[in-house]
């Protein structure tokens, strides 16, 4: 069976855009521009390696919310949807992607949308939770932060977002 599911692009509360990926999908390069409302569809399927001739054994459904937070604001959210449907991608048809795979394709989904940057965003987004990140000439080791509950719960009460642009 070939790739048959439709592809659903959710952009803000009200308005969803819906297609079935044809084989120029896969090979059309301007979907890499920055106006392209599904840069971010196209990125998965190419890091993932779905392309317009791969047999999957089902169809499906590929929907990425996306909320009012502005695209640059620094708080890594296309890491976190690259990342998300990378790992949804990879439970369902069994691929078996560890955090260092998906860490590796969302880094590479960036640089195919052109929004760069370093590793601490998709490091973050795909092993998730509260943790120290050591970079060296090696890499990375990610060490999770260990606290009591109520130690997170004096932390959680005193942090504060602003918006700033």
């Amino acid at each position: 069976m070939y790739l048959t599911g439709s592809i659903a692009s959710r952009v803000g509360p009200a308005v969803t855009k819906t297609f079935t990926p044809s084989k120029s999908f896969f090979t059309s390069s301007a979907l890499f521009d920055d106006f392209s409302d599904f840069i971010l569809h196209k990125a998965v399927l190419d890091v993932v390696g779905i392309t317009g001739k791969t047999q999957l054994p089902c169809g499906f459904t590929l929907s990425v919310s996306v909320s009012e937070i502005d695209k640059g604001s620094g708080l890594g959210t296309s890491s976190i949807l690259l990342g998300g449907c990378v790992a949804a991608l990879s439970r369902l048809f069994g691929l078996g992607f560890t955090y260092e795979d998906i860490v590796k394709m969302v880094f590479v989904a960036e640089q195919l949308m052109k929004t760069g940057g370093g590793w601490q965003d998709q490091i973050a987004a795909s092993f998730g939770g509260f943790n120290r990140i050591n970079f060296n000439a090696d890499g990375y080791e990610v060490s999770p932060i260990i606290m009591s509950s109520e130690r997170k719960s004096l932390l959680n009460q005193n942090l504060m977002m602003f918006f700033t642009g």
